[in-house]
């Protein structure tokens, strides 16, 4: 065969293989364009059908674009444009998306699995609620936006002009705008009310309030991010930024977020065992305007000194009466009562200790609120903080401890309540905090003109650390050292023991040697020894003692254990067979009691950890508060109380919890090893954390004023004017 034949042959094979070539690959093409074109059609068109079938089974990427395409299939259109080999087994697929008269070009992969093509890739759809506009770049339509305090840029295929800082939603798909909305101001003109899902607002009522709503302060012609996006209840002059449903995706405060020198305290029951009232009576001791702020029929009465006005929850809201029971007004969502300066109102079905016989009731300054809450009537006292301060000192602490203590009492009482204003605690009820223990105890015990000069010495001044408020956590009596608070409490994430804090630190609370408290011969031995230079051994709790009988406290423990473990169930903890230790409910009947025995002590000889044997299982309690309420000194077995031997001789009859978990517990058995009496020893009243009432008192004593004292108990902190 000459050479011109096998040419001829070379080129026909050539050109047959390249046909097939090119065959086989606008065959592979065109089924990578008909996967795309077919996933468009479904989501789109049919979205019954499933989609799945043409997606890879092990695809990781977000599904975002479906739901983006399938809540807008009246509004979109599609072309697939092109397939372009990536590799043997993988087209980029490229089509042209039209969305709000705009060409979006947008790409897909489509691979070969197992002899099926599928879709391996697609655009990425988000949905951002709450951005501020920055700038346009011209060259590329380069768009700069602040994201919660990040700079993002995002291209964009249509003009985009906007003033600098105006907020706006964005539709962004493969980093591309498709979308945006510019979000609508509404003026807030005080927040009553925050509970996540909705703001409260004292002219607008209820506004919806997204999620992951973000917050700015304005400073100057700057905007600046807040990473806690908490509306403080009381903040005013601000302006929320809604969709177009009227969701707030964005709110701006006008000015930094200042500290006012106002306080919203959620007043409970007479027994402090509710926030719910039934009915609330208020006898005038000056003149008041009784308004409601709800839309066009808003409505203001006005009332005179002597005179008994009464609320009660009604069908449509809330029902104001006359002293003669007949109805005057209802509002709907919530009532003011306004009086001028100084003024007074006699809460007369609520009784504090100092009014139990009292034919007033109890006194309170400043104005007042009155709102419907899950199970009855919400009462907030709105009050000048300082004024707050007065009947806080005196019902926290004995005006027996002299000025000096009653100074570090405003002081730590201040910082509490300043602190408090930026909390979300109380927020849902329309509070920064409560009167009771749970907060700080409030008018609890009358105004004294000591307490009152302590407020007044001490005017504005809070501690601060490293340019943040103290956590001036405070308590009774320490047995003569404090707790640290990583040793104390979990932290928000369920961690125990949490972070620590460089100023709330475990430290002896005496003069001479500090023994290591965690070791338990060494606790034994300092609990035993009675140490007269501690600074608390005027309490009658600096020494404490209560013995159960086995059966006494198994019937505490079988009446206290589950009530614990529901409401703090991460840290009462049941042993499994493994011999690991898991949240669960505790049985009906916990039996008959084997051990019980000290596991984990913090640097304070506190206990952290202890765990009880019984018939029915092996439990491990952790955290103070819990292992204190479990331990109740409570008879709930018969008439005769358990009695709890005090430091000063006297006795507490059925004391409603173990003073402090600074103690140890000795276990007397029989000869068959049977526990016949547990005896708990222990010191201090209260968490152990930070200040001690009494051991301010013991430090006065001493000749130590009010600020060496706040140095004592808060190392490194500064006094510091917060008006």
């Amino acid at each position: 065969m000459n050479l011109k034949k096998i040419l001829i042959i070379a080129i026909a094979i050539l050109t047959i293989c390249t046909s097939l070539f090119f065959g086989i690959h606008w065959l592979r093409g065109n089924r990578a364009r008909e996967v795309v074109f077919g996933f468009l059609n479904t989501v789109v068109s049919q979205p019954d059908i499933v989609y799945k079938n043409y997606i890879h089974p092990y695809y990781e990427g977000s599904l975002n674009f479906i739901e983006f395409l399938s809540e807008n299939r009246y509004n979109i259109g599609y072309s697939v444009l092109s397939a372009r080999k990536v590799n043997k087994k993988e087209y980029k697929v490229s089509i042209e998306l039209q969305y709000s008269d705009r060409n979006i070009p947008l790409s897909f992969l489509v691979i070969d699995y197992n002899g099926e093509w599928v879709i391996s890739h697609m655009p990425e759809y988000k949905y951002i609620p709450a951005a501020l506009f920055l700038e346009s770049g011209t060259p590329n339509r380069n768009i700069e936006f602040d994201i919660r305090g990040d700079t993002v840029s995002y291209t964009c295929t249509y003009p985009f002009s906007l003033e600098k800082w105006t907020p706006l939603s964005l539709h962004v798909i493969d980093e591309c705008i498709v979308n945006h909305e510019v979000l609508k101001l509404s003026h807030i003109s005080k927040v009553l009310r925050n509970d996540n899902s909705t703001l409260e607002d004292i002219y607008l009522g209820d506004i919806y309030v997204s999620d992951d709503m973000a917050m700015y302060t304005k400073n100057g012609q700057e905007f600046v991010y807040c990473h806690n996006n908490f509306v403080p209840i009381g903040a005013g002059d601000l302006y929320a930024c809604l969709s177009e449903n009227n969701i707030v995706q964005l709110v701006v405060y006008d000015g930094r977020i200042p500290h006012t020198n106002r306080i919203r305290v959620l007043i409970n029951t007479s027994s402090h065992e509710s926030k719910y009232h039934t009915q609330i009576d208020m006898l005038l001791n000056a003149s008041y305007t009784i308004k409601t702020f709800d839309d066009a029929t808003s409505e203001e009465f006005k009332f005179n000194k002597g005179e008994k006005i009464i609320f009660k929850p009604a069908d449509d809201g809330i029902g104001l009466y006359n002293s003669r029971g007949a109805h005057i007004a209802t509002a709907p969502r919530r009532w003011h009562i306004e009086g001028n300066y100084d003024n007074i109102i006699y809460m007369q079905n609520i009784k504090r200790s100092f009014t139990q016989s009292s034919q007033k009731g109890t006194p309170y300054r400043g104005s007042f609120e009155i709102t419907m809450g899950a199970e009855g009537l919400l009462l907030i006292n709105e009050i000048d903080i300082e004024e707050y301060l007065y009947s806080v000192v005196t019902s926290e602490m004995p005006v027996s401890f002299g000025l000096e203590a009653l100074k570090v009492q405003a002081i730590t009482a201040r910082a509490y309540a300043i602190a408090a204003l930026n909390r979300p605690g109380f927020a849902p009820y329309g509070a920064h905090l409560d009167d009771s223990t749970a907060s700080q105890m409030y008018n609890n015990t009358k105004e004294n003109p000591t307490a009152i000069r302590a407020v007044q010495s001490t005017y504005g001044l809070v501690p601060f650390y490293d340019n943040n408020i103290v956590d001036t956590r405070f308590f009774s009596t320490s047995c003569g050292y404090t707790a640290a608070f990583d040793e104390v409490w979990s932290d928000k994430d369920g961690n125990f023991p949490s972070s620590k804090n460089p100023y709330l630190m475990a430290k002896p609370q005496y003069t001479g040697d500090s023994p290591s408290l965690y070791n338990e011969d060494n606790f034994r031995a300092f609990i035993d020894k009675i140490n007269n230079t501690c600074y608390d051994r005027f309490s009658p709790f600096f020494r404490w003692s209560v013995q159960f009988s086995r059966e006494e406290l198994e019937g505490v423990i079988n009446h206290n254990l589950p009530i614990v473990q529901m409401g703090d169930p991460e840290f009462i903890l049941t042993r499994t067979g493994d011999n690991n230790y898991v949240s669960k409910s505790i049985p009906e009947d916990t039996g008959r009691l084997l051990n019980i025995s000290v596991i984990k002590r913090g640097q304070g000889g506190n206990i952290m950890e202890l765990e009880l044997s019984t018939t029915s299982g092996t439990y491990r309690i952790k955290k103070e508060l819990n292992i204190r309420n479990v331990l109740k000194p409570i008879n709930y077995m018969g008439e005769e109380p358990i009695k709890l031997k005090c430091h000063d001789g006297n006795t507490k009859d059925n004391f409603p919890i173990l003073p402090s978990a600074f103690a140890y517990i000795d276990v007397e058995r029989d000869t068959d090893g049977n526990i016949n009496y547990i005896t708990i020893v222990g010191g201090g009243y209260g968490h152990g954390v930070g200040m001690s009432q009494y051991g301010t008192y013991g430090l006065t004593l001493l000749g130590k004023n009010y600020i060496e004292i706040m140095e004592h108990y808060y190392p490194g902190c500064q006094l510091k004017k917060m008006y």
